[in-house]
């Protein structure tokens, strides 16, 4: 199996052979821009974004103070502002940029009132973000959509603004 990305009309591919080869399985997201959001391969030991402009490599960090001690972050989905989205341990988390560590989706959502955040499932190119949430029995799970107040993000800016319906 093999990953093949192409600019324009080219017939190029822009990774590599043995790239094609190692992203195959692990290719998780693509920026407008040209970033890649890769899961492990055999070239690093964590996930990365891969910068198809600049051929170079960036490990996603893990968060050494957010609960489930030695867990590692798991990105799922990235937008051509550097923002991605995930969970780290049993935690969903946001980044604000391809080289910040993960901080708390709950901690940056305000008037959150009794939603439990399970999972964060992706992020816009406009910053906004689709998580699963509990909202307590009689309410149950929800799939929310968290917009930014701002133009363009920035942490602790979030508003839930709708949910949509029931998981």
């Amino acid at each position: 199996m093999r990953i093949e990305i192409y600019k324009g009309a080219s017939d190029t591919n822009l990774l590599t052979a043995q790239q094609s080869r190692d992203f195959a399985g692990n290719f998780a997201d693509l920026t407008a821009n040209g970033q890649i959001l890769v899961y492990s391969n055999p070239s690093m030991a964590v996930s990365s974004i891969y910068d198809l402009n600049s051929k170079s490599s960036i490990p996603i960090l893990s968060s050494p103070t957010i609960v489930d001690p030695g867990s590692e972050a798991q990105v799922f989905a990235i937008n051509s502002l550097g923002q991605m989205v995930g969970q780290q341990g049993s935690n969903a988390v946001f980044y604000d940029s391809f080289h910040a560590t993960p901080i708390l989706m709950k901690e940056l959502v305000e008037n959150l009132g009794d939603w439990k955040i399970h999972q964060v499932s992706d992020i816009s190119e406009t910053g906004e973000i689709i998580v699963s949430a509990y909202g307590g029995m009689t309410t149950g799970e929800h799939a929310l959509k968290f917009v930014p107040i701002t133009p363009v993000p920035q942490p602790g800016t979030f508003l839930i603004l709708a949910s949509a319906s029931a998981i």
